[in-house]
């Protein structure tokens, strides 16, 4: 059995530390990388190719944003999947993250079973939603298509960095 290589960014170290612990405890998984900062995953990523990126949207403010980050990840390293970890889980954020590139979402409110099963999903090539997620991102985007004529983009209700409306 091939195992899934997996690196993880998260500004918080709690977090870092039950993520690796979590992942390292799964016989197909192999965690590779733990980063604090964006700058040192980058410079990780060019020494230990992975399959799956695990990051986290938003990081501290000295940091690239998440949509900034996926776009040059995808850029950088195309081979590889990423997930996207988040507290920020609406429709909005989901939508704009798989747009510039994510494979999946995952909230951070979720259990740690269905990080798993993402991991799992989106190193298989799928894109990976939680069934809810799918829901309300098709619910949104229906209610936008509904009502042309008024301003419904799911986009502008998020809560998005300064940064990340401009780039919108």
């Amino acid at each position: 059995m091939k195992r899934i290589r997996i690196a993880l960014l998260d500004d918080h170290a709690v977090v870092r530390h039950g993520l690796a612990s979590t992942l390292a405890a799964e016989a197909d998984i192999e965690v590779v990388g733990v980063y604090e900062r964006s700058r040192d995953l980058i410079a990780g990523l060019a020494k230990v190719p992975v399959d799956v990126l695990l990051l986290d949207f938003s990081l501290k403010p000295d940091e690239l944003d998440g949509v900034s980050l996926i776009r040059m990840l995808r850029v950088k390293f195309p081979s590889c999947h990423i997930l996207i970890l988040s507290s920020l889980h609406d429709p909005a954020t989901v939508g704009l993250a798989m747009r510039v590139g994510a494979r999946g979402f995952v909230g951070k409110g979720e259990e740690m079973a269905q990080l798993v099963k993402a991991v799992r999903r989106v190193a298989g090539g799928a894109v990976y939603l939680n069934a809810d997620m799918t829901y309300r991102l098709a619910e949104a985007v229906t209610s936008a298509t509904e009502n042309k004529n008024e301003a419904v983009d799911p986009l502008v209700q998020a809560e998005l960095t300064s940064r990340e409306q401009e780039v919108i």
